[in-house]
């Protein structure tokens, strides 16, 4: 957020063109690394602690397990991508039936009111 402020005030950027893109793309974990598929916390507590708050946001899992970060092994981990794994397939698949349901709804012929349909008619007679 500094090199936002600090570039707004160089003139190099208006306070008008501050969007989400521009955020993001100056953060440590910026627009250049892939989304945040999940977050993983340790030790059973439930709070981010911080900790890439904004990239939560979006789409990623939170998965907060009662194991501590030194027992935390591959076999926790596998457990927690298959998990993963079944969210992400089912969150596109919605995904893809909420593009179908939008395409089918654009190919729609428009609305027209009974009060149109009868002035056209007046007029072309």
């Amino acid at each position: 957020m500094i090199r936002v402020a600090k570039r707004v005030e160089s003139r190099e950027l208006s306070v008008d063109e501050i969007d989400q893109k521009v955020l993001e793309s100056e953060m440590y974990v910026g627009g250049h690394n892939p989304r945040l598929g999940m977050i993983v916390r340790t030790s059973g507590v439930t709070r981010f602690s911080d900790f890439m708050v904004w990239q939560s946001c979006e789409e990623a899992q939170v998965e907060f397990t009662e194991t501590l970060w030194p027992a935390f092994n591959k076999w926790e981990m596998v457990k927690l991508l298959l998990k993963w794994g079944f969210y992400e397939t089912k969150r596109l698949k919605e995904e893809e039936i909420m593009q179908t349901k939008r395409h089918v709804l654009e190919k729609r012929p428009p609305v027209i009111s009974v009060t149109e349909v009868d002035r056209a008619a007046a007029a072309a007679v």
